[in-house]
């Protein structure tokens, strides 16, 4: 399988599919330590990518940013991972994680009022010894407008990709990308992203907020794509409004 390397982004998209999910490579007893990825979230409805390291019994490398600032407690006999809060709050949010040792796959669920108002929410995921390939973050920029209906709610409104940004990253031998903030550290924004890969090609859904598809094709460090069809709208006291996207190009730029 070709991996396509820039820089220090290696993005394992650029090849032929793989039939199976890849496997790590398994320590004969629990290991805590090391890079999870962890979606957030019922992956039928909306969730969030959020990836963290464990580094000498406390989180490093998180996102969202605010995970290190999380109590953990480890406990290798059973190969569970417990973050909580600091804050003496009255919801905690507490993050449970169990640690397949043979597969590295994670199990678990969050609870608490960052993550939930209602019941638990279902976390799934993986944990990797070392980190073979580094998540890229990409910035998209197009010269692209909306047209709107009615055409007066364009006015002074900002430009579809004035605040969008896609973090890359490997996960179970193919890809996932989700929308983060645009801005250091870049932290996860909640969405529903679906992507469909072949080889360097991306096709790209998001379904919350700003709805998009687009056909994206990465080159190392940079990516150009066309955007098939975005949509926003909404509802005030001036009536319903609807602005679109159809058919422009656009580019990214890796920025982390």
């Amino acid at each position: 399988m070709k991996a396509l390397v820039a820089g220090t982004f290696t993005l394992a998209a650029c090849g032929a599919p793989r039939d199976t999910p890849a496997t790590q490579p398994s320590p004969p007893a629990c290991q805590l330590a090391g890079d999870y990825r962890l979606r957030v979230g019922d992956p039928a409805e909306t969730f969030v990518w959020w990836h963290l390291g464990i580094r000498d019994g406390r989180i490093a490398r998180a996102s969202p940013s605010e995970l290190t600032r999380y109590r953990v407690t480890l406990d290798a006999a059973r190969c569970t991972i417990v973050a909580t809060t600091n804050e003496a709050t009255y919801d905690p949010t507490v993050l449970e994680l169990a640690l397949d040792a043979k597969t590295g796959m994670v199990t678990g669920r969050a609870s608490g009022a960052h993550v939930s108002n209602h019941d638990p929410v279902p976390i799934t995921g993986e944990r990797v010894a070392a980190q073979p390939e580094v998540p890229g973050v990409f910035t998209l920029a197009s010269d692209a407008q909306w047209t709107c209906d009615p055409p007066s709610r364009a006015v002074g409104m900002y430009t579809p990709f004035q605040l969008f940004a896609l973090r890359v990253q490997p996960f179970q031998g193919t890809i996932v990308i989700d929308r983060v903030e645009p801005t250091p550290p870049h932290d996860p924004m909640i969405g529903d992203v679906s992507v469909v890969r072949t080889g360097c090609d991306v096709r790209l859904t998001t379904t919350y907020g700003r709805r998009m598809t687009a056909l994206l094709t990465f080159r190392g460090d940079t990516f150009d794509g066309t955007v098939a069809e975005m949509e926003y709208g909404g509802g005030d006291s001036g009536g319903g409004w609807q602005c679109r996207v159809a058919g422009a190009k656009l580019a990214g730029t890796r920025v982390r």
